[in-house]
């Protein structure tokens, strides 16, 4: 008598099919809600001209709902042994690909995949700062990222100026992406539970960026230094995140800048213009 394969979405049914069990060296933690998986999906793929690269997909069970929606599915999966038992499981389906793969080296420019294209994933908690820089800067970059990620860190991405959890990691994001909270996913929904709940964003690529990409090496100074020093004024927090005195001096009477205002009181319309000011060369988008 065949043994029935278990769903993607019960981890402990499959993980025991296997013999396997998560693995904290990679910070294993499963999504079960068959509901918001559906929810992520949909998000990642508005229609079924979409292709979508998922960061690790586990047990499969993200990938079986994009699959269902997508017109290509590239699925990169570090666990060796989920990732061959993915690729058995999604064998029948043409238009998925697993892959076996570190997420960190995947070069997004590189694929072969057809627009519009979205990266989505439930990403390990340690790595979100590497994910989402590396989705969000790719050059080209995706037409959406859909990340479930620690509740607060979503605060901190789709935080208000003025708001506590705003910061250099909001202005960053902000410079080409509209960054939304879609659901909180409680801890209980995963397994094993992580000791914090959880949050799915949505980013979407601005039609016109603020700040474009030749000044993004001198929008990111800016920002790093203002906010590695939140709590005073804008001016002291450039000066003592390294800013030249002749380089402050630039600054003065900037629209929208007011450098006695603490750096959280800023759109990021105004580091744009804080680093353009020091960038000096002609603007093109």
């Amino acid at each position: 008598m065949t043994t029935p394969t278990p769903p993607p979405d019960d981890p402990r049914a499959v993980l025991r099919s296997l013999g396997l069990r998560p693995r904290r060296s990679l910070s294993q933690s499963f999504l079960t809600d068959r509901g918001k998986l559906e929810r992520i999906a949909a998000a990642a793929v508005p229609d079924g001209s979409w292709s979508v690269v998922e960061i690790g997909p586990g047990t499969g069970a993200l990938t079986a709902e994009l699959a269902r929606r997508a017109a290509r599915v590239l699925a990169v999966e570090a666990d060796p042994d989920l990732a061959a038992a993915a690729a058995a499981a999604f064998s029948d389906r043409p238009h998925v690909e697993i892959r076996h793969g570190d997420a960190r080296n995947l070069d997004l420019a590189t694929l072969d995949l057809p627009r519009p294209l979205a990266v989505a994933g439930n990403i390990p908690y340690h790595l979100t700062g590497l994910l989402l820089r590396a989705a969000l800067d790719a050059d080209p970059p995706p037409d959406r990222v859909v990340f479930l990620v620690q509740l607060e860190v979503a605060a901190r991405l789709v935080a208000a100026p003025g708001n506590r959890d705003y910061g250099a990691l909001t202005v960053l994001c902000a410079a080409g992406w509209t960054a939304r909270k879609l659901l909180r996913v409680p801890a209980g929904a995963f397994h094993p539970p992580p000791k914090v709940d959880s949050a799915v964003v949505l980013f979407e690529r601005r039609a016109a960026p603020l700040c474009p990409p030749a000044l993004r090496p001198a929008f990111r100074r800016v920002v790093l230094a203002a906010f590695g020093h939140r709590r005073q004024t804008l001016r002291n927090a450039l000066r003592h995140g390294g800013l030249a005195p002749e380089e402050l001096a630039r600054l003065v009477d900037l629209p929208g800048v007011r450098l006695d205002h603490r750096p959280e009181q800023h759109p990021p319309e105004a580091f744009v213009t804080v680093a353009e000011a020091l960038d000096r060369r002609p603007c093109t988008w």
